[in-house]
């Protein structure tokens, strides 16, 4: 599992996993998650936070900042079960949004620059934020949809 972290999270977690059996699932778990965020720049938080992305949007998103994370990575990453990670998975290529390929034996997945470019609710994302960094804030008359 290690080689499909960010680099940097690598012997940190081989660490966690070798010494931390006598931690509760949990605790190590939530020690191997502050680990990965620490070095890939990006986290998503357990906590009551609200989330404005779907579990097939976070996995989409983490798969454009990681290409080589596993399943279980994912699962493990995002807070959510790996039959949540396999189900968006299979939503995001059945609408041509990733791509899987073979390399080793391991699934590598890598979004589809023509057909995201192209999605409507990521060209009304991309049009927020672009308004969001222009003025500093939305105002009422911006026509984003």
């Amino acid at each position: 599992m290690a080689e499909n972290i960010p680099q940097g999270a690598n012997n940190q977690i081989e660490m966690l996993l070798k010494h931390g059996k006598n931690l509760p699932p949990e605790e190590l778990a939530r020690k191997i998650l502050e680990t990965v965020s620490s070095t890939s720049g990006i986290y998503y938080s357990s906590d009551k936070e609200l989330s404005l992305l779907t579990a097939p949007a976070r996995v989409l998103v983490t798969i454009i900042q990681e290409p080589n994370i596993t399943v279980r990575a994912l699962s493990i990453y995002l807070g959510i079960s790996e039959a949540a990670v396999l189900k968006s998975l299979r939503l995001l290529l059945d609408n041509n949004l990733i791509a899987k390929t073979k390399v080793n034996g391991k699934n590598n997945y890598s979004f589809v620059k023509e057909t995201f470019e192209k999605h409507s609710d990521i060209t009304h994302w991309v049009r927020a934020i672009a308004i969001v960094s222009a003025v500093g804030q939305l105002n009422p008359d911006d026509d984003i949809f």
